[in-house]
């Protein structure tokens, strides 16, 4: 049998790259012995380089040659922004799931000092889906099953949101979790309302590239980092003028195990995001997994609205 193992890549940013560890959904082998399981037909997957196997020796980041076209966004304490998702879940299952959407409150709690830095303290409300999949049979067939199972095939729900993060003030792009209702929280949310880094330096013609080069494992194989980002177009979302940005990530710093062999393999995700010209908040958002068929949108993501007060 293939062994599926599931572990993050190191220096890669991805699609829940503002989505913190202790919050991140496990995927399970399936098995007659398991209490639950994860439809996964996947052939590989990533292990992550042990400690000390992996050594960056060169960064290459555009981003500090330029200068900032916007400053940081200010949240209001008392809104509530409402992101509307749509999750393919490509990234969990090759198996074809029924369309999943959720709205996600994210509320703005209060402005809080922490270690001697001012943050602002956001509130996710946690929404649950029992997501419906229609599972390949060995005869070619397919039986109609849910994302996550229990052992006698009842589902178990995949829940969104439920955190509270700390968004540092003067950089939103950093931010941590300060506790999580779930610890299976997709945290999609703590992606979205923070604005990347990047978004603060746009214009109608830039483009971006943070790349790292290093060795890995005890033969020291070449491996990279990179991420290009590149203002394609303006378009209008929800009324507002956005710059429409695409964002190439790629590294193979990491491990595959296919068959019992362990190998270097390269990763690829395309991400879309449109950037209110602004604000330079997230208007919509879309991500892309690579695969041998090319890129599959993995997930769809909009600020729906803005409310004042909650």
């Amino acid at each position: 049998m293939k062994k599926i193992i599931i572990i993050l890549i190191i220096g890669l940013i991805v699609f829940i790259s503002g989505c913190l560890n202790e919050n991140t959904p496990t995927k399970e082998k399936s098995s007659e012995n398991n209490q639950s399981t994860i439809l996964n037909t996947s052939d590989d997957s990533y292990i992550e380089p042990l400690e000390g196997e992996i050594k960056m020796t060169e960064t290459i980041n555009t981003l500090k040659g330029l200068k900032p076209t916007a400053e940081p966004y200010q949240f209001k304490v008392g809104e509530t922004y409402i992101y509307h998702i749509h999750p393919t879940f490509v990234g969990w299952t090759e198996s074809q799931c029924e369309p999943v959407e959720i709205d996600i409150p994210v509320h703005v709690d209060r402005s809080e000092r922490i270690n001697k830095s001012e943050y602002w303290i956001l509130k996710a409300e946690q929404v649950n889906v029992t997501p419906q999949c229609y599972v390949p049979l060995p005869n070619g067939q397919f039986r109609k099953g849910y994302l996550i199972e229990n052992g006698d095939g009842t589902p178990i729900p995949v829940s969104f949101g439920g955190s509270i993060i700390a968004v540092y003030k003067n950089n939103l792009s950093y931010g941590f979790s300060l506790n999580a209702n779930n610890l299976n929280s997709m945290c999609v949310e703590t992606f979205v309302e923070i604005p990347p880094e990047w978004a603060l330096y746009l214009n109608e013609d830039v483009k971006i590239v943070q790349e790292s080069k290093g060795a890995i494992g005890k033969d020291k194989k070449e491996c990279g980092n990179r991420m290009e980002i590149s203002v394609l177009d303006s378009e209008k979302i929800n009324n507002k003028d956005c710059f429409k940005v695409e964002v190439l990530e790629s590294t193979n710093c990491g491990f595959v195990e296919v068959n019992d062999k362990i190998s270097q393999r390269t990763y690829l995700r395309k991400n879309i995001y449109w950037i209110d010209k602004q604000t330079r908040m997230v208007m919509k958002y879309q991500g892309y997994i690579g695969t041998d068929k090319g890129f599959l949108l993995d997930v769809e993501i909009e600020l729906k609205e803005i409310k004042k007060m909650y």
